[in-house]
Parts: structure tokens; sequence; C-alpha cells
């Protein structure tokens, strides 16, 4: 090879190198050697007065240069993608040293082959001073053979948890939880027990209740509430589940067993599940505490808080505005004030109902689920709003579904809470039924967008059904 060839090659090289260099922050500590290597190739051909040693000592940076930058573009880039592992990188390169060393050699006259038959003391002494990276090495080559441990699984040893993120020659790099990087020599990896996590693992969350509540209610409200929407970061199959653990005379220890999909990071999901236990059993009355007269003791005011905040928002409601002030704040006592968690389905599409939600705090998104499995949002709705009249007023199914987009307080009004104001008030079932039958239109136009059927019924097939649901007798006929 000619200093001319050699050069334009230099050159060729180095600009590869420094596309590679600009492509990403993780190749560039690998190319810092490369960039090293090519300072001296230049500087070897600069020289005025050089050894034909120079020349070929020249040649072979560059073939080691040229071993470390095609190495990073076809084995850390372009084959990568294939999932091809980055140990066959390690090893080519390393052939790749052995064939360059020895063909230089081979250059500047020295008898390879008389070397390699003479050489079995120094082979001895160099494989016993390196016996520990060679050990490594095949450690390395054994486990990228097994399989069992390669890129992407979690592991966990006495060397500590984390995800695998390649197994090389000499060590397996794995990322901690909290992000850090433990580089465990092969040898000790493979001397010691490790476990594979599952992309699913159950863990074990404890609670307690006041022994005054039975557990088989107990265990159904945790698994309704668990199993009705799906939570972040928690597997819908196999299904959380609730156990009772301990008995004692004050309180009653429960378990839920969930299976978190998120290896190494079961912190954040397991918080969630507690928090939709939290709700739910606030819901149902029952609190996460063994000390109930503590709560009793603030039960009348907080009582009133919540009528005078419950009669403001159903002020707000256009079905409820003709009330008078007294009817608003019988209401207004009669509300169940509900919290659900974020993430939580207030209402799913297609149940059964006969109650009305207004919501107190926070937001939440109302969908529409199509027959293809299609999902629309129809709208986010704030503090005021509300939700559900439709199954109130006629004991109709749910036409969309309704999930809590942060933590939502929201009050619920049943039939049997405003059955006796319609029954003094007749005329309050037309009126409504003008302002269904608004809410029914725009909702239906999403369905025909979604090519559902529509459920709309006109205005005096809404008045019929309030009525018939309500037992409300008709008026007489004018004439």
């Amino acid at each position: 090879m000619t200093d001319v060839q050699l050069t334009w090659g230099l050159v060729a090289l180095a600009v590869l190198a420094g596309l590679l260099w600009g492509l990403s922050r993780e190749y560039r500590s690998r190319l810092r050697y490369s960039v090293l290597l090519l300072a001296a190739c230049f500087v070897l051909l600069a020289l005025p007065q050089r050894q034909p040693w120079m020349h070929e000592a020249a040649v072979a940076l560059a073939q080691l240069v040229a071993l470390h930058v095609l190495s990073i573009l076809l084995f850390r880039i372009l084959f990568h993608r294939f999932g091809l592992p980055v140990i066959v990188g390690d090893i080519v390169v390393i052939a790749g040293y052995v064939v360059i060393v020895l063909s230089l050699l081979a250059r500047i006259g020295v008898n390879v082959s008389g070397l390699i038959a003479t050489s079995a003391v120094l082979a001895a002494v160099i494989g016993l001073a390196l016996q520990e990276l060679l050990v490594n090495v095949v450690g390395g080559l054994v486990l990228h053979a097994d399989g069992a441990i390669h890129q992407g699984v979690w592991i966990k040893s006495e060397h500590g948890i984390g995800k695998v993120r390649n197994v090389r020659l000499r060590h397996t790099v794995i990322e901690t939880p909290d992000s850090d990087v433990v580089l465990i020599p092969n040898h000790a990896l493979m001397k010691v027990p490790v476990t594979i996590l599952s992309e699913r693992r159950r863990h074990l969350v404890r609670f307690r209740i006041g022994a005054a509540h039975r557990p088989t209610s107990v265990i159904r409200i945790v698994e309704k509430a668990l199993r009705a929407s799906a939570i972040k970061g928690i597997a819908t199959d196999p299904k959380p589940e609730c156990v009772v653990f301990e008995a004692q005379v004050q309180h009653i220890e429960y378990g839920i067993f969930a299976w978190v999909t998120t290896p190494g990071h079961a912190d954040a999901p397991l918080s969630r599940v507690l928090s939709r236990v939290y709700f739910a059993m606030e819901r149902a009355g029952v609190p996460l505490a063994s000390i109930p007269a503590v709560l009793h003791l603030q039960r009348t005011k907080a009582a009133e808080d919540h009528e005078t905040m419950a009669t403001a928002a159903l002020r707000q409601v256009p079905m409820w505005r003709t009330l008078t002030h007294e009817e608003l704040q019988i209401l207004g006592a009669r509300l169940k004030h509900l919290h659900y968690a974020p993430g939580e389905t207030i209402v799913h599409q297609g149940d059964s109902g006969a109650s009305m939600f207004v919501i107190l705090g926070g937001s939440v998104s109302v969908t529409l689920a199509g027959k293809s499995g299609h999902v629309e949002e129809l709208a986010t709705l704030e503090p005021g709003s509300f939700f559900g009249e439709m199954s109130l007023m006629t004991g109709s199914k749910r036409t969309a579904s309704v999930i809590a987009l942060d933590e939502v307080e929201c009050g619920e009004l049943e039939k049997h809470d405003v059955a006796d104001i319609l029954m003094r008030r007749p005329e309050l079932a037309q009126q409504i039924s003008d302002l269904l039958e608004k809410r029914q239109t725009a909702l239906a136009s999403v369905r025909e967008k979604l090519r559902n059927k529509p459920e709309a019924e006109s205005k005096s097939d809404l008045l019929a059904l309030i009525q018939q649901f309500f037992g409300i007798s008709k008026p007489p006929a004018e004439g």
C-alpha cells in the first residue's frame, strides 16, 4: 500500500469516525481510542525520514482504526437491530487484533510460523498472567451460548438486581432500578445462583380494616375495585386477589396479591393498588383505620360542609334549577359523596344503573366505545358538570364510560332520592325530558360516527319513560 492510498484511507476513516461521533454520545468513548490511533498514523506519515517499519506500523494502526470503526458501524448499529449479541462483535474485534498483529510481524520479516511453534513457554506464561481474563472470556461465551441471560431480561443475584444491558466477553452489564450501571465479571455471575425475573411478578400488599366489618364484604369491595379497570403496571390476568392474613380483636389484616408487569419498579404500581383500595373502602364507609371513634367525632361538621357544597353544586345542574331552595337542600342532604382514584372507572358503558353523578372536585373523561373496539373521547368534565342523568330518570343502561383523570370527588343521586319530589311535582318530568332529549341528540351523532345503533328516544318517548319509571300519573288530556 502506497503512502497516497494510505492517506486517503485514513481520511475516509476520519470522516466515518466523525459521523459516528456526532451520531450518538454512546459511541464516543469507544471512538476516542480510534482518534488517537489516527493521529499516530498521520504523525508517522508526516515524518520526513522514515524507516520501512514505520510505514508498516502506520498500515497496522490504520487497520486497527478500520477494525474499531467498522465494528461500531456493523455490530453496534446495523446488526444490533436484528438482535445480534454484542459479544459477537467483541469476538470479531479480538480475532481482528490477532490477525493484524501477525500480519505486521510477517511484513517486517518475523517468522510467524516458527514463532508460534517455539512459543509454548511464552504462551504458558501469558496464559497464567491472563488467567482471570480468560476465565471471564470463557464465562461470557458460556452465558451467550446458554442464552438465558441476555439483553433486556431482569436478573437478581447477590450482586444486586437489574436489567441486563448486554453480555460482554469480560463482564455482564446491568442497569439497576436506580439507573446505576453495574459491571459483573462473568465468572462471578456463573458461581452464584441467579434469578431471572418474570415479566409478571407476584407481589403482596397488606392493609388493615377494623374487625367490625365482615371479611367477605371487604374482600368483595376490594376485588371489585381492583378488577373494575386497569391499573398501570398491574396485570389484568392473573387478576388481583384479596385474602385474609390475620384476625385480631380490633382489626383484621388483609393481603392483596397483584402481578406487577414492571420488573424492578414495583413501588409505583403497588402504590396505585393501595390508592385504589383506599378510595374503594372510603366509598363503602369502611376506613383504613382501627380507631373509628376519631372519625365519628368530626362527622357532624363534615356532613354540614358536604351538604352546603352539594346544594350549591346541584343548583348548577340544569335539570334541578327549577327546584325550590328547600327541595335543593333535601337533595343536597341525600347526595352520597364518593371519591375515586386516578384512572378508576366511575361508570362502565353498558352497565345497568339508576343514578346520576355531580362532579364536586377533579376531572373525568367521558368515552364511547364502538362495536369495532374503537374508543372515542366525548368530553372532559370539570367540577360542576354532571353525568348519568339518563340512567337516573329512565333506568336505561349507561351510554358511555366515565374515567377519573385525577383524584375525583363526586356526589351520587339515586332513584329513591328524587322519587318523592317528582311525585309531588309531576311537571318536572316534562322539563327534564326536554333537557335529556337535547343531550341525547348530541350523543347520538357520535354513536352514529362509531357505527353503533342509535338509541336516542324522541321527546315524547323520553317523557313516557320517565313517567313509567317513577310511576307518575299522566295528566288528563285537554278537551
